[in-house]
């Protein structure tokens, strides 16, 4: 076993189902090498403050070849009835040995991550999450937005007395990323709360003072302001998808409803990885309709699908699913 966490031996593993524990998915990798020398030295499935899983964990081998294998061979294979996505561990801290992972009392307080002098966001960089959860902590924050990218700081707003403002920050290392946090989790429901996730218009800047009338207010709790629908056509956009879904499983699952022209679903850029969101274009606006009123909140693979119509035209890839209209 080696002696001390090396981030180059870690890999991140998402889309995990709710049962599994940490012995399910060190036993996953060790018993599924088929010839392959593949040795956990750690793994860890996260979990919230009140002790319930994140669907997501952290394993650490004891190379980063067999980190390599995992990243390469692993995605996708089915654990407890739900097929996981494999990606380099982005994050800095050890898991055991020198310099440890904060204690899961430490990881719930107050403070930030990445606290520390306060460091200039590039633009573009940092996002305002909204409508939180009042029980999330920072750490929340950032084992979900390290799905969309390298997380830099994420940190949560109290009041002088100790209670959460429901917003928090995220900075990510890169635009792409940011971008890619905003397509996936504005309007992601989250606790059972819809979080608004836009770019930050404060940052590197102080936030307006409150008045006198804005400190004594109360908002009242609930979803913050709902962005416009937008207007009804052919295409719809649909999130929160299993990222092992193909651009022909879109296809097979709307047909049902209407005759589909074209679906595909979106990869990021940087790791050719599914981002749980895909589009697709009917030959008509009415048969887009059904598809939103038929499969919206529908679970597929495990998850709730998140669908309307699209708010911009999309420019269909040549690698998109395509499919003939039938005369």
């Amino acid at each position: 076993m080696a002696e001390f966490s090396k981030r180059e031996n870690r890999v991140y593993v998402g889309n995990l189902s709710y049962d599994v524990k940490d012995e399910d998915l060190k036993a996953f990798f060790e018993d599924n090498a088929e010839g392959q020398s593949l040795e956990v030295a750690y793994a860890e499935v996260l979990i919230t403050p009140n002790g319930l899983s994140k669907g997501c964990g952290i394993v650490e081998f004891t190379s980063p070849e067999s980190a390599q294998i995992a990243i390469e061979s692993y995605s996708d294979r089915d654990l407890l009835g739900r097929p996981v996505f494999v990606r380099e561990d982005r994050e800095q801290e050890a898991r055991f040995g020198a310099n440890p992972t904060p204690s899961r009392t430490q990881q719930f307080t107050r403070g930030a991550y990445g606290a520390g002098p306060a460091q200039v966001a590039a633009p573009g960089t940092q996002l305002f999450i909204g409508n939180l959860p009042f029980q999330v902590g920072w750490q929340d924050l950032k084992d979900l937005f390290r799905q969309a990218g390298h997380v830099v700081r994420a940190d949560v707003q109290f009041f002088p007395d100790g209670k959460s403002k429901g917003n928090g920050i995220v900075s990510f290392s890169s635009r792409e990323d940011a971008q890619n946090a905003i397509e996936l989790y504005h309007n992601y429901e989250f606790y059972g709360r819809p979080i608004e996730v836009r770019e930050d218009k404060f940052a590197n800047s102080p936030r307006p003072a409150r008045t006198p009338y804005q400190a004594a207010r109360r908002a009242p709790a609930g979803p913050g302001p709902v962005p416009a629908a937008a207007a009804p056509n052919p295409q719809i956009v649909t999130k929160n998808l299993p990222y092992s879904t193909t651009n022909e499983d879109l296809v097979d699952l709307f047909e049902t409803t209407g005759d589909v022209k074209t679906a595909e679903i979106l990869m990021d850029v940087r790791t050719q990885r599914s981002r749980g969101v895909g589009l697709v274009e009917f030959y008509s606006t009415a048969a887009a309709s059904v598809a939103i009123e038929k499969f919206n909140g529908y679970i597929y693979g495990g998850r709730s699908l998140e669908i309307g119509f699209s708010a911009r035209p999309h420019n269909f890839s040549p690698t998109a699913a395509i499919k003939v209209k039938a005369e």
